[in-house]
């Protein structure tokens, strides 16, 4: 758990970090228990990721309350060689959002945007397909789609009432589009309210639950929110850095409690700040002539357009104090590689834990401190700072966190620990480390670096020879 900064003057309770972010909680209880894909980039055969516990008699090496009840894990680590398919794999479950966030608004006629297996040929007629199984509330649901470039062939959602004495999956809606562009969509009893002119409403190139959505259908409103809302904004990799660096900006900008969140995780990491510069600094401003010279520079569309594009690129100054002398604000560039990805992460990590969401990151080490990656898992592994059962998926090539670390303690449990493998045909494979059954006193560390599991590098000594074999 991050501890206090040395200067920091906010109320106290049993952890900080909760107090503030329970000050801008937004949401109840939602979980991810299982993610599906198949025929997706590098992914060929049906993968499918589980956030569940192993149980059966698996004795956690963690001496953690889990946040997320009934058998689910908040955090989910993947490990393999670059190149391996780590990425690939968060990348397909924010696709599945996009589709479902914005296929009712595509333009009538709009191809599909699939990506398939990159070694399939051209003329192979296999669908893309993706599934999450959720938790909401008293039910659990599983939704998923199948694609084609002209189509949605296929789509489905089925709901278990947790409530019931007798838990049993019941079918809400089926959809099918033929080849000629027919969709039917079979809604059954189970599924209230008028459905009728919103299936006469979904096109071929267009979900059912997200024209559903548009038009504001009650029964189909909260699975629709989780892909909204509660699936984070977005996977927090190196790529996007801008986008994650106005998402802590505009927190900071927003409230006081979200900007005393992100000072406390600056403060605790010891990196020399001591504050965040105000908002109406006149080096935030956004130059009213700069933005007029892009919009005509034929880059932008418009105005609005442009405008944004300023607004990402918007950097924030950090203030630095030595000796208790008065604070210093530097340039953005002038802060290290570390300090910039950790306030760029400070922002959705505070956000995923305020609202019980799930966040995707892409090398969580990146520039980062160990000792720092450790203490941001942490915050997701304990009720106390993750108290709405905010999820972590994170990839990382930081084999400190398969172990005790130093003697410090365990990290990750053998059951949230993944392996990404590529096979000599270019598929990816997920597969647990459980799959394993590493004993509890295993050194999953220097096991996974000997190869003992797999997604390693498997490197040529001729590279460094200097000479072919």
């Amino acid at each position: 758990m991050l501890p206090s900064g040395p200067d920091d003057t906010a109320p106290r309770c049993k952890v900080d970090l909760f107090c503030l972010v329970s000050q801008i909680a937004t949401g109840g209880l939602s979980m991810l228990i299982a993610f599906s894909v198949a025929n997706f980039r590098a992914i060929r055969e049906e993968q499918r990721m589980l956030f569940t516990r192993a149980g059966g008699g698996h004795r956690s090496r963690l001496d953690l309350d889990a946040p997320t009840p009934g058998g689910v894990t908040p955090v989910l680590a993947l490990y393999g060689a670059n190149a391996s398919g780590k990425s690939t794999v968060l990348e397909a479950l924010y696709w599945m959002r996009h589709m479902v966030r914005d296929s009712a608004r595509w333009e009538a006629g709009s191809s599909v945007p699939i990506q398939p297996f990159h070694f399939d040929e051209p003329d192979d007629e296999r669908p893309m397909s993706f599934e999450v199984q959720i938790r909401l509330g008293d039910s659990e649901y599983r939704y998923g789609f199948e694609a084609l470039a002209d189509r949605f062939t296929a789509e489905w959602l089925y709901q278990t009432p947790l409530d019931a004495t007798r838990k049993v999956e019941r079918r809400l809606f089926e959809r099918r589009t033929s080849e000629d562009g027919v969709t039917t969509v079979d809604a059954t009893s189970y599924l209230k309210g008028r459905k009728s002119a919103i299936i006469d409403a979904t096109r071929a190139d267009s979900l059912f639950l997200s024209r559903a959505a548009q038009e504001n259908f009650a029964a189909l409103l909260p699975v629709y929110a989780w892909f909204r809302s509660r699936l984070g904004p977005g996977i927090a990799g190196a790529d996007n850095q801008p986008l994650r660096i106005r998402q802590t900006r505009e927190l900071v900008e927003g409230s006081e409690a979200g900007r005393r969140a992100v000072e406390r995780l600056l403060l605790a990491a010891d990196l020399g700040i001591r504050g965040i510069a105000e908002a109406d600094d006149p080096a935030h401003e956004v130059p009213e002539g700069f933005v007029q010279m892009i919009t005509s520079a034929d880059v932008f569309s418009g105005e609005a357009q442009a405008r944004d594009f300023v607004e990402n690129n918007r950097r924030p100054r950090l203030l630095h104090q030595v000796d208790g002398r008065p604070p210093v604000p530097f340039a953005w560039d002038d802060e290290s590689a570390g300090t910039q990805e950790l306030f760029a992460l400070a922002g959705p990590v505070v956000e995923a834990l305020a609202a019980g969401s799930v966040l995707a990151v892409d090398e969580i080490e990146s520039s980062m401190h160990p000792l720092l990656v450790r203490a941001v898992v942490e915050l997701f592994q304990s009720v106390e700072s993750n108290p709405y059962g905010a999820q972590l998926l994170f990839s990382t090539h930081d084999t400190t966190l398969l172990g005790d670390f130093a003697g410090l303690g365990y990290v990750l449990d053998r059951d949230q620990i993944w392996f990404v493998e590529k096979s000599r045909h270019g598929q990816i494979e997920l597969i647990p480390l459980t799959d394993y059954k590493p004993r509890g006193s295993s050194d999953l560390e220097r096991q996974y670096l000997q190869g003992r599991y797999g997604a390693v590098p498997l490197l040529s000594t001729s590279l460094f020879e200097g000479r072919e074999r």
